[in-house]
């Protein structure tokens, strides 16, 4: 293989030859970079020397012998056979001229019968005796048919520079350069091994992966050829399908393409790699350390700073950097496959590879490299056990390596380099400082350790130690994550600190969170209007995801979802998760599969919150160890506790949870789903407990907002079931006495919890007004709930027709929404059965409503099939679709996405709908038609 394309140098050599045979001394110089061919094509042309009937005499220099005098002479006397020539003489150092005027004329006497061909491999490392053998030689054999063929290093590393120099005075000599090999001559070699053919791509890739040093080329081929076979799937990575119709032609046996970002191949300790080290051993003093060192950069550094990394002198490192860069090792100072630099430093020892990465660090930084570079390196060497100095400029650059990796979405990595930072300045104000960074940006892929991140901080605070001006950061963290009572803490001590009137907002929902990127101030308004969902959705148009931005996304999707517009929050919720996928940030996956879960709540499809609120808990990896898995802790057990799943609720509540968790807003979804969850198993003390410590704490924390947590609408509940109605009517009145009652999800739920303080003879028109409120709201269970009050309340009132289709058009919502212990309530007797996964409980009829008592009329009746048969023969397929829906309380804009109609078409099917069945509006739809429907 090393042979091919040297067929110039051969030639130059035979005319070499052929010339001192009329008995004119010559001397040839081959000088290559290691691995290139030197010593293989010396062998060579001492073979062919030989069959021209020359004496060819053999020796190679080596680092072993090159303190032994005389070892390359005695290698070219025993070439020559016994008593061919005489035994050098080196009783004295430097030799004696006597003895080698005796050498040089035996070899004078021989030249006259036969020519001399002496190959010399690698000069570099011959003794020093030897070479003033050899100098003598040359003068005193002029006219000898002397010919001496000698390798060299491309790159002078003065270890025989004395003697390069007296070949270079004599005209006789004769200096070829061996290069590395060109793509079509590695083709050729590869092809002259006698292998099957190999395919363009394959020849290119080990031309590239070897840098066409034939040495290097061989160890490749020949490991690569070895593997192939064993390892298929491997070699074959990196083969692209391709619709040239020269590729498709070119096939073979062999495998192709070998992929270098294969860990396999080439293998760390294969013969690719040891034929490097072999070169870099073979390329001068200080070559092997420079390749080290270069590993261990990985970037653009300067002759200048690389002698300082290495700590050798300027021309020994140019020279070395040329050596190995003529060898085809490196390119551009960096190695052509990464396995290379990989093993260099993995077989390094540790202490040696710590100090390379400090040095490394301080080097690069003093040059002006980029932040994030430097403190790759600072991280190496802190893996690597090296204790790193408390510099301001290493932890001012790490900080901002950090800030960099945050702006690329790679936060694990930047918040790894800030505990570095943390752990390697001794400032306790900028411990503090680094510590609620940590949390920030923690935050985004582990909720639990961001929490454990502001402990530190908060220590600081309470002992009176943290800086004023650490406070705001601090206080912005706390209520990013929700941890209200402790943000109110920062507040009271800026305050008390600073003295100034303004506060530090604690309330997610009414928090401004500046975002001055984006120019945006913007805040959930005082009442549920329609401009707030306007507001909200242009604020969602026109804001990136980012840290600062979070928390007035949440907010904005939630303003929808309390605006009577839940399912334009699904859309958002969507987009915004798939977004904080793209950040690579986990967390902010939660917090929009938690709000998704809420909005999905309030429209009433509890098998959907149940699996977003499921999705929320699998993005996070301790679902137990953070405040923030308590919100979506939370509407998993709604859903399932709405569901009639009582026995997986109370399994999600018996799950230990973080006492950071009740000093959260998140603490506050916890308290109202666990106070829903015993208010529908029957634990009414329980449950007015946690409901009566929402409304305090929301109070409190100036979060009292019904559309958010409708505490007193549950208590008021609560007190009914327990026969207190003065204290129930004093909260519902309360409710709607806030802003949020103009809403029609806050008046409609409170006027039906209003009607049950009312006679018998007084609820129907409450009971009306509350349902026409809950179809507007979009919130199917609470209009189910609503429209069963409303068919008890008909019922006793006599009304037993109307009470039966309203009755049953609940029915119909609780069936489709999943709330199969409200369905069971409203009509025992005409429900399916239940799902393999529905629990039974002791308590079960708690589901009931307030109006519910034990001396409540007998359920009305399920209709008889017939009804629901006639009703369909009057309508058309499409207009029994649309009624159906209809009937059950979907909207009209709801129906249409539905059945991927237009509103209007809608519209239509309904007016022919009441103009057959003879009706004037949707309430009077019949209920039967849902049932036919299940």
């Amino acid at each position: 293989m090393t042979l091919v394309g040297r067929e110039s140098v051969l030639d130059i050599l035979n005319k070499a030859l052929r010339r001192c045979v009329p008995g004119e001394a010559r001397t040839v110089l081959v000088e290559g970079a290691a691995g290139c061919g030197k010593s293989e094509l010396l062998d060579a042309f001492a073979e062919r020397a030989s069959e021209a009937g020359a004496l060819a005499l053999s020796a190679v220099g080596s680092t072993a012998e090159r303190t032994l005098p005389l070892g390359v002479m005695r290698q070219l006397v025993a070439c020559a056979g016994p008593w061919t020539l005489p035994a050098p003489e080196a009783d004295d150092e430097p030799p004696r001229a006597a003895a080698m005027h005796a050498f040089s004329a035996a070899l004078r006497g021989l030249t006259p019968r036969t020519p001399v061909v002496a190959c010399v491999d690698d000069l570099h490392l011959v003794d020093d005796a030897s070479l003033c053998y050899l100098a003598h030689i040359l003068r005193h054999a002029r006219s000898a048919a002397f010919l001496l063929v000698g390798s060299a290093p491309l790159h002078d590393c003065g270890q025989h520079r004395d003697f390069r120099t007296e070949l270079l005075r004599r005209g006789n000599i004769t200096r070829v350069r061996l290069e590395r090999f060109t793509p079509d001559q590695t083709a050729a070699a590869l092809a002259d091994r006698g292998r099957p053919a190999r395919t363009e791509r394959l020849v290119t890739a080990l031309h590239t992966c070897s840098g066409g040093n034939p040495l290097l080329l061989r160890a490749l081929t020949e490991e690569y050829e070895w593997a192939a076979p064993q390892t298929a799937p491997q070699a074959a990575v990196g083969r692209q399908p391709t619709s040239d119709a020269s590729d498709a032609s070119d096939t073979s046996d062999a495998p192709d393409t070998p992929d270098t970002s294969d860990p396999h191949f080439p293998a760390p300790d294969g013969l690719f790699v040891a034929a490097v080290e072999s070169c870099l051993r073979r390329s001068g003093p200080g070559a092997f350390e420079v390749a080290q060192a270069l590993a261990a950069v990985d970037s653009d550094i300067t002759d200048h700073d690389l002698a300082r990394l290495v700590g050798l002198p300027l021309p020994d490192v140019t020279r070395s950097l040329a050596s190995i860069t003529a060898a085809g090792i490196v390119e551009h100072r960096r190695f052509r496959h990464p396995v290379v630099a990989a093993t260099l430093l993995d077989r390094a020892d540790p202490a040696d590879r710590a100090r390379l990465h400090r040095r490394a660090a301080e080097v690069l930084h003093t040059a002006g490299k980029p932040c994030t570079v430097v403190a790759a390196h600072l991280m190496a060497a802190r893996q690597e056990g090296a204790e790193l100095p408390d510099h301001v400029w290493a932890t001012d650059l790490l900080r901002e390596a950090a800030e960099h990796l945050v702006d690329q979405n790679i936060s694990q990595q930047a918040a790894a380099l800030l505990e570095l930072a943390h752990d390697i300045t001794a400032d306790v104000q900028q411990r503090a400082e680094i510590k609620t960074r940590l949390a920030a940006i923690t935050w985004r892929f582990n909720p639990s350790r961001a929490e454990q991140h502001l402990s530190s901080p908060l220590d600081l605070l309470r002992a009176g130690e943290l800086a004023a001006e650490r406070l705001t950061p601090l206080a912005a963290v706390l209520v990013r994550q929700g941890r209200v009572a402790e943000a109110r803490e920062v507040r009271e001590v800026h305050r008390r600190e600073l003295g100034e009137a303004s506060e530090y907002t604690v309330a997610v929902l009414d928090a401004e969170d500046a975002t001055p990127d984006e120019g945006v101030d913007w805040r959930l308004s005082d009442g549920c209007r329609d401009d707030d969902a306007a507001r909200g959705e242009r604020f969602l148009r026109n804001v990136t995801l980012q840290d600062g931005t979070l928390l007035p996304l949440a907010r904005a999707v939630r303003t929808l979802i309390y605006s009577e517009q839940p399912e334009r929050a699904v859309t958002w919720c969507h987009r915004w998760a798939q977004d904080a996928a793209r950040h690579n940030a986990p967390a902010w996956q939660a917090v929009f599969a938690t709000l998704h879960a809420e909005a999905l709540l309030r429209l009433g499809d509890l098998s959907g919150a149940e699996q977003q609120a499921l999705l929320a808990l699998d993005h996070l990896p301790q679902r137990s160890g953070n405040a923030f898995a308590g919100s979506p802790t939370a509407f998993l057990i709604r859903a399932r506790t709405i569901m009639g799943r009582h026995a997986e609720a109370a399994a999600q509540l018996e799950q230990p949870v973080p006492e950071t968790l009740f000093r959260s807003v998140h603490g506050l979804d916890y308290l109202y789903a666990r106070g829903l969850h015993w208010l529908a198993t029957g634990h009414l003390r329980a449950a007015l407990a946690d409901f009566l410590e929402v409304g305090r704490l929301t109070q409190e924390w100036g979060m009292d907002r019904p559309s958010f947590l409708a505490w007193r609408g549950d208590a008021a509940e609560t007190f009914l079931r327990l026969g207190d109605q003065q204290r129930a009517e004093k909260l519902i009145l309360e409710q709607m006495a806030t802003p949020d009652a103009r809403g029609s999800w806050v008046r409609g739920t409170s006027l039906r919890l209003r009607a049950a303080l009312q006679p018998s003879r007084q609820r129907p028109p409450l009971l009306h007004q509350a349902v026409d409120e809950l179809r507007k709201s979009g919130d199917r269970v609470e209009l189910a709930r609503a429209l069963a009050d409303l068919g008890q309340a008909l019922s006793e009132a006599g009304d037993a027709a109307r009470a039966g289709a309203f009755s049953r058009q609940a029915w119909g919502l609780a069936e489709s929404c999943g709330a199969h212990m409200l369905r069971n309530r409203i009509l025992p007797h005409a429900h399916a059965p239940a799902p393999a996964h529905t629990h039974t409980h002791a308590h079960a009829q708690s589901e009931a409503g307030p109006a519910a008592s034990a001396s409540a009329p007998a359920p009305v009746p399920a209709p008889q099939e017939s009804a629901a048969s006639d009703t369909e023969y009057r309508l058309s397929e499409s207009e029994r679709r649309v009624a159906t829906l209809a009937a059950r309380g979907y909207t009209n804009r709801q129906i249409s996405r539905e059945l991927y109609i237009t509103v209007s078409t809608v519209e239509q099917h309904l007016t022919r709908v009441y103009r057959k069945l003879d009706i004037t509006r949707r309430q009077d739809l019949p209920a039967d038609l849902q049932l036919a429907a299940q």
